[in-house]
């Protein structure tokens, strides 16, 4: 795709045209699948494709010269690269918490689990939700504090908390 073609339809998306903007998301379809692949994550696609859109609001396309080949879609693609290692590198900061988390038994500490029931219950949850859960209800942490120590963002903290929260509802219903 050429510079002016992807130069129009950045400039028809930005005027709402959401035609213009399937066009643009399926030359970097591919890319985002692959990144969204490599991290593993639930979240990394929308992630990724939430990226392209604030991206194309924000480049700035007077800087790149309108007969030039394919600067602005190299633009985006080295962009997309460096939102995946930004993610890359948060998810490992994820990790290496929650491993610090259980190195340090922070769920078993206080006789936390002693009811065999909440315990099996924590048990249906994910890694991450159970963590969200314990910390936001156990030991009062804010979305905006578990956020900052999970290196993600508050909306995200709130996704995984109802979907947990889905799921305990779910269990004890049974």
């Amino acid at each position: 795709m050429d510079n002016r073609h992807l130069k129009s339809l950045i400039l028809s998306f930005r005027k709402q045209d959401m035609c213009a903007f399937s066009e643009i998301y399926e030359n970097f379809k591919k890319l985002i699948n692959h990144y969204a692949l490599k991290l593993n994550t639930e979240d990394a696609l929308p992630e990724l494709t939430l990226f392209l859109i604030e991206l194309l609001y924000d480049i700035e396309l007077d800087r790149f010269a309108e007969y030039s080949s394919d600067s602005i879609a190299r633009y985006i693609s080295v962009s997309l690269r460096n939102k995946y290692i930004s993610i890359s590198r948060e998810n490992q900061k994820y990790r290496s918490f929650c491993s610090e988390l259980y190195e340090n038994e922070v769920f078993y500490k206080d006789n936390l689990f002693e009811n065999f029931f909440v315990a099996d219950a924590l048990c249906r949850l994910s890694h991450k939700q159970k963590l969200v859960i314990v910390y936001k209800y156990i030991y009062n942490y804010s979305d905006t504090e578990l956020a900052f120590m999970l290196g993600t963002t508050r909306q995200s903290i709130n996704r995984i908390k109802n979907r947990a929260l889905s799921t305990l509802k779910n269990f004890y219903e049974k």
